[in-house]
């Protein structure tokens, strides 16, 4: 199970507190559901308001995270 980890920076920025925020999660192989989630976390930590995030496939398979 790989551990992925993303690292959110402020520190060049003029405002905000110069904050770094850090998410790390062992993500399952081959689950897209949970790369799905790990993908939801890290953007809500990057400020967006996330409700939902779907993924398309090449083969046209739909995934989403639950509502």
């Amino acid at each position: 199970m790989p551990k992925v980890t993303t690292t959110i920076s402020y520190e060049e920025e003029d405002f905000g507190d110069a904050e770094v925020l850090t998410y790390s999660k062992d993500v399952e192989d081959l689950d897209v559901y949970s790369w799905l989630w790990y993908m939801v976390k890290i953007t809500e930590m990057a400020g967006y308001d996330c409700e939902q995030l779907q993924l398309l496939t090449s083969r046209g398979a739909i995934y989403k995270t639950d509502l």
